[in-house]
């Protein structure tokens, strides 16, 4: 096949991507769905400002040398970059360029240069580097490589957690590469492979000690799980690569949608089993020096692996400059735009730890005004792990995005769920929808309370936002299946005056529920010592001033917050006392905290299920109201006052304080006693 190569026009970078024979090639965005299959894979790059992370290519000034370096190429080898490194003013300076087919041209100043060349074998099963150091750079210089002289060779092995060898076309599914070059400890360069057959197992070098270094990086998807891996490599050793040991594991379960099963029936109908129409998607973020360099997503069709349950690897005691993030992942059908993702993890003293963050859309609510050093939220960091994600009716976050608003949705613990928000003609063709069951989410735009578009699709890059007036946006979704029996809905409306609104949005940012015992979860056993911990701020959107700009949003306390419940199904909306929680105020993804307290209720509701109304009203009069129904369940007041029955012959159903099902209550537990409608709190004798 032909291989296809790229140089990122902000970053100092090869990416290359091979594809095996029964998957299509690689492509450098989310792919549409379809039914033959493929993988699909994005990179995107952050460059945060500081000197030390990767850049283009410098220029030559005035007094330049331009050198044409020869590249002597051995039987199946391909080398397609050279770089030269110097010190400037104590700095740094790199120059350097690819083949772009007739060879390679660069300039540099005069001066004295280390330089490497970078390339890989045909079959990309080997990545080559060469050196040449203290070369003196004058009018006539010649620099020329020979990949015959690349003899020290390092065999690269992958060894998951559970002590098996990981290797595509066996038990992993797809892989990525990331052959990252430093000098003197800073990072200069890098090579991306995406694969999906055996590749990238052998590093060869002319060198084994340089002031030059080489860090693989890679991620596998297999069977197992989503696995990414920090390999040093030192090529005094002829093998080296990842082991049993030191590796930190996490899982996630995941929710079905109606989606979800809707997807489960279509297989059926084809005569096909969910395994062969099935996506998976694993996304994860590179640090470097704690900062982010770059968010890959790497999907696969017909296919599975495992991208709920992740592991990260790393030598015992390494103290390099390389880290990762990973996004446990499930619910998915075709990109990280239609699936569930829970809490980023990280490596940590002794386990993989769980980050608070809000990274609803396209990230940007990670970011702060000062940094993109990634901000970890107490709360949602220390939300539960072992609870089902994306098993409620989401919260509605809506953002401020140019003249218009970003939409997406948001779990009880902080998991994104994209697949009540996403649009689906980004990834089915038109005509297929209908097998498919149709969008997951309807959104209606009226300006001046005249309806504009009600097509999904046609939102919101074909819609006018600069006509002037008052814009009303309402946005809902009923893809929402509670414990696989109760159907949900969320509904929100956000209105603003786009002659006044000066950019910012108020929304609802977060929403979850503690109970008696001060745990997160949205099934309570008893109203008393219950509360809603919501976050609301009224939003601005900005790109920062740094060298590298990047997009964040401001955060300011909105004019008023307003909470109401109702019994699940009816419209008897009674308003909670909410309090702002100063303490709690968390930036960036969030904004002010408030609390509201559930102790006061004490009405009946169906099965102990609530629906909640929450109201941000904004600095310049824009307001969003959402209805999520339902929102929480408190054990103790399931039923309907206003059913009587005879239940003297019902039995008796038990449940503990959290609302959880007991078969054998034992002598002396506190539970919830249910008979038909009517509950009762009482102690086991």
């Amino acid at each position: 096949m032909k291989h296809t190569y790229s140089v990122s026009a902000s970053i100092f970078a090869i990416s290359l991507i091979l594809a095996p024979a029964a998957v299509s090639q690689l492509q450098t965005s989310v792919l549409k769905a379809e039914p033959n299959s493929k993988t699909t894979s994005f990179f995107t790059l952050t460059n945060p400002e500081d000197a030390h992370i990767l850049k283009a290519p410098m220029k030559a000034g005035g007094n330049a040398v331009t050198l044409h370096p020869v590249i002597n190429n051995a039987a199946d080898d391909n080398v397609t970059f050279v770089g030269a490194v110097t010190k400037e003013n104590g700095k740094l300076a790199v120059y350097g360029a690819e083949d772009q087919g007739d060879g390679i041209e660069f300039s540099v100043p005069g001066g004295t240069y280390d330089f490497f060349a970078f390339g890989y074998s045909n079959d990309l099963y080997q990545t080559i580097i060469m050196i040449h150091e203290n070369v003196e750079v004058t009018n006539g210089t010649e620099i020329s490589f020979n990949t015959a002289d690349a003899t020290n060779s390092t065999a690269l092995s992958f060894v998951s957690p559970y002590g098996t060898d990981l290797s595509l076309g066996n038990n992993c599914q797809v892989g990525s590469v990331f052959n990252m070059i430093s000098y003197e400890g800073e990072q200069i360069f890098y090579g991306k492979a995406t694969i999906g057959r055996e590749a990238q197992r052998v590093v060869r070098s002319n060198f084994t000690d340089s002031k030059f270094e080489y860090t693989r990086l890679q991620f596998l998807g297999s069977t197992e799980g989503a696995f990414t891996m920090i390999i040093p490599v030192d090529f005094t050793n002829s093998d080296t690569g990842s082991s049993a040991s030191n590796w930190q594991t996490t899982k996630r379960t995941f929710t079905d949608t109606p989606f979800n099963l809707r997807v489960h029936q279509v297989a059926e109908e084809m005569g096909m089993t969910y395994d062969e129409i099935a996506y998976n998607i694993s996304m994860y973020t590179i640090l470097y020096k704690g900062l982010p360099w770059g968010t890959e997503g790497l999907g696969l069709e017909t296919a599975a692996y495992s991208a709920n349950n992740v592991g990260i690897w790393q030598p015992v005691d390494y103290d390099g400059p390389f880290s990762f993030l990973m996004y446990p992942t499930g619910s998915a059908f075709g990109g990280p735009n239609s699936c569930m993702l829970a809490q980023p993890v990280c490596r940590g003293a002794e386990r993989l730890e769980q980050l608070g963050v809000n990274h609803i859309g396209e990230g940007f609510m990670m970011n702060s005004a000062d940094s993109e050093a990634i901000r970890s939220n107490p709360l949602y960091a220390a939300a539960p792990v072992d609870k089902p994600l994306g098993n409620c009716a989401p919260a509605i976050v809506m953002a401020p995005d140019g003249a218009t608003v970003s939409i997406g949705c948001i779990g009880r613990y902080g998991e994104v769920i994209s697949l009540d928000s996403w649009d689906m003609c980004e990834n089915v063709d038109p005509e297929f929808m209908d097998m498919w069951g149709g969008q997951t989410n309807e959104i209606t735009v009226k300006l001046n309370d005249k309806i504009i578009s009600t097509d999904r699709h046609n939102f919101p890059d074909g819609i006018n936002w600069n006509a002037g007036g008052t814009y009303t946006i309402d946005y809902s979704t009923d893809n929402v299946l509670i414990d696989g029996v109760l159907a949900g809905e969320t509904t929100a409306r956000v209105t603003y005056d786009s002659d006044t609104y000066e950019g910012e949005i108020p929304s609802l940012t977060a929403l979850s529920f503690t109970d008696s015992e001060g745990n997160m979860t949205d099934r309570l056993g008893e109203a008393e010592g219950s509360n809603i911990r919501l976050y609301a701020s009224s939003m601005t959107f900005h790109s920062s001033n740094s060298s590298y700009p990047y997009l964040y949003y401001g955060y300011n306390t909105p004019a008023e917050i307003k909470v109401e419940y109702s019994p699940h199904g009816t419209d008897n909306f009674k308003e909670l006392t909410v309090e702002a929680n100063p303490a709690d105020d968390f930036e960036p993804g969030y904004g002010s905290s408030y609390i509201a307290d559930l102790s006061g209720i004490k009405e009946k509701a169906p099965d102990g299920w609530f629906d909640l109304r929450v109201t941000v009203t904004g600095n310049n009069d824009a307001c969003q109201v959402q209805t999520i129904q339902p929102a929480f369940n408190i054990a103790e007041l399931a039923g309907l006052t206003s059913i009587e029955t005879d239940i003297s012959d019902v039995p008796a159903e038990y449940f503990n304080l959290q609302g959880v099902r007991i078969t054998n209550p034992e002598p002396g537990q506190t539970v919830i006693c249910r008979r038909g409608s009517k509950s009762e709190k009482l102690i086991v004798r």
